[in-house]
């Protein structure tokens, strides 16, 4: 229900698009107070009560309309003040009246009118019975409006037609469909709420719910044709739950396109029924099983209804345990199936390791539709990269690989130069934590410079590149027109580094987004891409986070915002120091003169839409330094930042 109508000195206001509604209560209240005073017959039954609702106009008009207002001055003259003692006063009257009653009973008593004495006393008690049926009623009236001028309000203003109009359309609305039910967050979902979810025809349902057993969940959800995205993620399913799922869902309800079921145990058992039906099932487009303790006999299974199914567009498995032999399974059932849909395969965390990358090496050269592969975590090494570039050499669909924390070196890279010129459609690829150093940087520049490679996107975070490899990336970012994003993140570039990222910035006009944060970056550094900033007309968003580039530093970029005219968003925000480094910390934060500085770049710079300072020593007391800017600038961590002025793009 939505929210209910507070006292007179309420200004809290409603969220803007929700009707403000009365509770079922309050409405037969407030019917019955229209209804004692028109001496109307109320022609409302159970439903109308119960979905009547005000709306914003006429809840505005009832708390503070200036028509209501003078009505509550008028009452306000006529009304008596009641004085503080008129109170115990009346409870005074009302204990000597009882005190006559019982005297005249007892009265009745000694003279031998027993029967009158008996009468006069039941009326006494049902006259006391009456007295606190009306104090009881108005205790209630009270405890509802705590207050009598809304109540006159209401009886002004409220339109019974009006109202009856209303409920009319919120019992259409109540008979609605319900597109998106998230009940992730609610623990005590029983059966019989979701027969009444069902019956609102949903078509996303999210549940998660470690309390919620399968035997009442998968038999009730299975029975809506309208559900097309089902997330049961770690609602403890187990082999059974899996049963209902692939005989409800996956086989007689073929409505749901996206299937959520990481996190609920499933193992080999459970994953085996899902894969039988998974075979002839034509809808489903979309399917997590993550965290499922899968291993090679689940993935057999898997691998069989790869070779038939026709509709599945991507496939989650991470952290399971496939091993080389079941990513041998899952990749001969996709080159088996010329017909295969299948767009994104995830198989992170599954200790493929070398073997395994073989196996995924040969689905390259045959497959012709995967778009996205991840082998995040895989212990893959140098010899399975091998395997994997001497799969792009065929390969005409791959547009996104991702090798993260792989054990990758530079001798792994030996062959991916000439992968990177055969498969021309790989626009992404991100090898971070992986110990490639300045060797693997300057064999990545090679295949950057001149256009060699489409690549568009380009992870390097973690790798151990210092400034030699950052003056081999620059080196190719001159010439390099294809590029679009770079990130360095820890990566231990320092000055020099940062000096010759900022000279290739001067002749790139393509790359759009650059991260190097905590590259070790002071001063000297942050002057000279303060300096390509000038010049640039390419970069978009740039981040400098956990760097100590000082006043100074800071006064190098203000100079460069000047006659920038592209850069959105700028990341100079540090973390808190530890007790170790904060003397160390402090040299480099961002004081009073370098917040000028940047005040100063912001009322002359047309395009920065973010900045992001917390972190440094700029407070809420230099807030008048960034007066007159159009950007959004956070100074505070943990703090909603300050509008300056209007806000251009703010990303938080």
């Amino acid at each position: 229900m939505g929210q209910s109508l507070g006292c007179a000195g309420d200004q809290r206001r409603p969220r803007r698009g929700l009707p403000l509604m009365l509770s079922p209560r309050q409405t037969r209240r407030v019917l019955s107070f229209v209804a004692e005073d028109s001496g109307d017959e109320v022609m409302f039954d159970a439903q109308d009560v119960q979905h009547a609702a005000m709306s914003p106009p006429l809840a505005r008009a009832i708390l503070g309309s200036p028509r209501a207002q003078q009505q509550q001055q008028q009452q306000r003259r006529r009304r008596k003040p009641r004085r503080n003692g008129d109170h115990d006063r009346d409870q005074d009257q009302d204990h000597g009246r009882d005190q006559d009653r019982d005297q005249r009973a007892l009265s009745y008593v000694h003279d031998g009118n027993n029967d009158q004495a008996k009468d006069h006393a039941v009326s006494s008690h049902g006259s006391r019975q009456q007295g606190q049926e009306k104090q009881r009623q108005e205790q209630l009236r009270r405890a509802f409006v705590q207050h009598e001028d809304v109540v006159e309000r209401i009886m002004f203003f409220l339109d019974v037609a009006e109202l009856s109009q209303m409920a009319q359309v919120c019992r259409a609305l109540s008979r609605a469909r319900w597109p998106v039910v998230d009940l992730r967050r609610h623990l005590n979902v029983s059966a019989d709420d979701l027969v009444l979810i069902m019956q609102r025809r949903p078509m996303v349902l999210l549940l998660s719910n470690p309390r919620q057993s399968s035997n009442l969940l998968a038999p009730t959800v299975i029975g809506c044709p309208t559900l097309r995205h089902l997330a049961l993620r770690r609602c403890s399913l187990g082999p059974e739950g899996a049963e209902h799922i692939a005989l409800g869902i996956v086989s007689l309800y073929r409505s749901v396109h996206t299937l959520d079921l990481s996190g609920n145990s499933l193992g080999d058992t459970g994953v085996a029924v899902i894969a039988a039906s998974l075979a002839t099932n034509v809808a489903l487009k979309h399917m997590d099983l993550s965290e499922n303790a899968i291993t090679e006999a689940g993935a057999a299974a898997l691998g069989g209804a790869l070779k038939k199914n026709t509709s599945l567009i991507s496939l989650r498995l991470s952290d399971n345990e496939l091993g080389p032999t079941g990513i041998k399974h899952v990749a001969a059932g996709l080159a088996a199936n010329p017909a295969s849909a299948l767009r994104s395969l995830d198989a992170s965390e599954n200790s493929i390791e070398s073997q395994g990358a073989r196996f995924v090496g040969d689905l390259l050269k045959a497959n012709t539709s995967l778009i996205t592969i991840c082998l995040e975590d895989n212990g893959i090494e140098s010899a399975g990269a091998e395997h994997l570039w001497a799969g792009l050499l065929s390969n005409t669909s791959l547009q996104t690989l991702q090798l993260d924390s792989n054990h990758i070196d530079a001798e792994g890279l030996a062959g991916l130069q000439l992968a990177l010129q055969k498969c021309k459609t790989l626009q992404s690829i991100s090898l971070k934590d992986n110990p490639l150093g300045d060797s693997g940087a300057r064999m990545i520049a090679q295949c950057l410079m001149n256009n060699q490679c489409g690549i568009q996107e380009l992870d390097l975070s973690f790798t151990g590149v210092q400034h030699s490899g950052a003056f081999f990336l620059s080196h190719a970012l001159e010439s390099n027109s294809v590029l679009r994003v770079l990130r360095l993140r820890f990566c231990k570039l320092q000055d020099a580094g940062a000096s010759c990222l900022g000279t290739a910035l001067q002749k790139n006009k393509t790359l759009e987004r650059l991260d190097l944060e905590d590259c070790g970056i002071q001063a000297a550094g942050a002057v000279q891409l303060g300096i390509s900033l000038s010049s640039n007309s390419g970069l978009k968003v740039m981040s400098l986070r956990s760097n100590c580039i000082s006043d100074t530093g800071a006064q190098g970029l203000a100079g460069g915002l000047k006659s920038n005219c592209t850069l959105q968003s700028l990341d100079l925000a540090v973390k808190a120091p530890s007790a170790k480094h904060r003397r160390r910390r402090a040299e480099g934060v961002i004081g009073p003169k370098g917040a000028q500085s940047l005040g100063d770049a912001l009322r002359v710079n047309k395009s920065l839409g973010t900045l992001h300072l917390q972190g440094h020593s700029v407070g809420r007391q230099h807030y008048l330094m960034f007066a007159g800017s159009r950007c959004f600038v956070r100074l505070v961590a943990g703090e909603p930042g300050m509008i300056v002025s209007r806000i251009r793009t703010v990303t938080v």
